[in-house]
């Protein structure tokens, strides 16, 4: 009777020790998505305050200048997957040659009225590549 009851209680312990496990796993994966998400963010905080001090600058002297100059260290480490860039006036060469061999995983580059005169060697090599768009820019075939 005590070995049944032994018996009894390893496996209940067992199979819940299994579920919180999973659970834990589980738990693990969406905290890392909430953090991904929250750098993502952050980025866009970031490149939101490098603006308005680029704005309060070109305010002084006459224009506007946009850019993306911190960006790309900002999501470092995050999977990327689509890029469109809107309301920038300039964009540093390091900024496209960083974008295509940081993230690999990119489907989306967009890059419509963007301040590009050309297309990094590396774009020819993102094999998840489905969508390009060059409308309006510099670049030439």
């Amino acid at each position: 009777m005590a070995e049944f009851t032994v018996n009894f209680a390893i496996e209940t312990l067992g199979s819940l020790l299994v579920q919180e496990t999973k659970l834990l796993r589980s738990v693990k994966k969406e905290v890392e998505s909430i953090k991904r998400e929250l750098e993502i963010i952050r980025s866009f905080l970031r490149d939101a305050d490098t603006r308005a001090a680029a704005e309060e600058e070109g305010e002084s002297n006459g224009g506007v200048v946009r850019s993306v100059d911190n960006v790309l260290e900002s999501i470092n480490n995050s999977k990327i997957h689509s890029v469109s860039v809107f309301n920038v006036d300039r964009m540093r060469n390091s900024f496209m040659t960083g974008l295509v061999s940081d993230f690999k995983l990119i489907k989306v580059l967009d890059f419509e009225n963007g301040p590009i005169e050309y297309l990094p060697e590396g774009v020819g090599n993102l094999f998840h590549l489905h969508y390009l768009s060059v409308k309006n820019t510099q670049v030439h075939w």
